[in-house]
């Protein structure tokens, strides 16, 4: 699946001790425009445990300069990293993304190993800016067709 280009997104949910709760999943897409759903998928991780508690979920779709963002929810960025959170309607998402996706959750599925939460979309904002794009195992930058050179991070 590494041959599929995604966009980078930080999920946020905030818990009972009101504390922001992150990681980077590239396992998320729209679902429905009519009512417009979004779907998360995520493997055996502590926010699959948390997520049917909060039953809402922040989406942040990262800027490609937000690559240390994607690292440090990753758990790969050795770095102490303290990101700036925007609030709306108690949901945290990361500031400067390109876009921000407030979700309820509406249905829960599993799916082999994973389990899906699709979410009916409760708060949308976007910013200009470019996406941070994942390919093949690394970061790439995202070209306009008058650009000619190929730009890796």
């Amino acid at each position: 699946m590494g041959r599929f280009a995604t966009g980078v997104t930080i999920i946020t949910a905030v818990g009972d001790d009101g504390a922001v709760h992150g990681m980077t999943v590239n396992g998320f897409m729209s679902v429905s425009l009519s009512p417009p759903l979004v779907l998360i998928s995520l493997g055996d991780c502590r926010m699959a445990k948390l997520l049917p508690e909060t039953q809402r979920y922040g989406v942040s779709i990262l800027a490609d300069e937000q690559r240390s963002f994607s690292q440090h929810f990753a758990g790969q960025d050795k770095l102490t990293i303290s990101p700036e959170f925007e609030w709306h309607d108690g949901m945290a998402f990361i500031a400067e993304a390109v876009a921000h996706i407030g979700a309820e959750v509406v249905d829960i599925h599993t799916a082999g190993d994973h389990t899906l939460f699709i979410g009916e979309v409760s708060h949308l904002a976007t910013s200009d800016g470019r996406p941070l794009i994942f390919h093949g195992g690394s970061y790439e930058l995202l070209r306009n067709q008058e650009e000619q050179e190929i730009f890796f991070v």
